[in-house]
């Protein structure tokens, strides 16, 4: 209205010495002196390495967060667990205790190894994928897979199977084999390329007195 005070939003009003709000609450000067200046490079590259492993440091930082509060919201309902697992190259601890014994488990089985050898990929990306940097073979699948399954588990699902080095044939006779040997009664899907898996029904088959393993950081490499 005609006679108010226009507010000034042009000085910051946070505490600091940045020039503005947005550098001041974000601590950029701070943020920006964390990386090596080109007096102290080795190689060039040094700049892009540490940008890039600090972002994904932050992100890993945000993923716990949220998985905090995953795992509250799961403890004030009836603790139903599912774990969905792709892209994974190799499996450590921090995934065996995040997804041992989840109600459902959705779990990459992306390639047959000697399919993946004599394909038609050219040897450096058949070297990625074989790589911890890379995708799950049917046969490190599915160890991780019998050491995850518990006695709560009612569904798993094996995914993110490779078009030309795989099979969904090969992987469900693996998987069906390993349920036969150690006696686990659930429910087994396979994904496939280009039709939906169908729904699945996961609930709770007995009350949970823990969920979630806490302070375990799964690891970049």
């Amino acid at each position: 209205m005609a006679g108010d005070a226009v507010e000034n939003y042009s000085e910051p009003i946070l505490e600091g010495a940045a020039p503005s709000d947005y550098e001041r609450y974000l601590n950029t000067e701070e943020l920006l002196a964390l990386q090596k200046g080109p007096g102290e490079w080795v190689h060039r590259d040094e700049l892009l390495f540490q940008v890039t492993h600090q972002s994904s440091e932050l992100w890993l930082k945000h993923a716990c967060a949220e998985v905090e509060e995953a795992t509250r919201l799961i403890e004030a309902r009836d603790g139903t667990r599912v774990g969905l697992a792709s892209d994974l190259g190799h499996v450590d601890l921090g995934v065996l205790q995040h997804l041992s014994n989840c109600d459902g488990l959705f779990f990459e089985a992306n390639h047959d190894v000697d399919m993946l050898r004599m394909g038609t990929y050219p040897w450096s990306l058949k070297r990625r994928i074989m790589s911890r940097f890379g995708h799950l073979s049917n046969d490190d699948a599915l160890r991780a897979v019998q050491r995850m399954i518990g006695a709560d588990t009612k569904t798993l699902c094996l995914i993110h199977l490779s078009q030309k080095n795989n099979h969904e044939s090969i992987v469900r006779d693996m998987a069906t084999r390993l349920l036969a040997r150690t006696g686990a009664q659930l429910e087994l899907g396979i994904a496939k390329q280009f039709e939906p898996t169908g729904a699945f029904k996961i609930a709770r088959r007995s009350p949970r007195a823990s969920v979630v393993p806490r302070g375990v950081q799964m690891a970049l490499f």
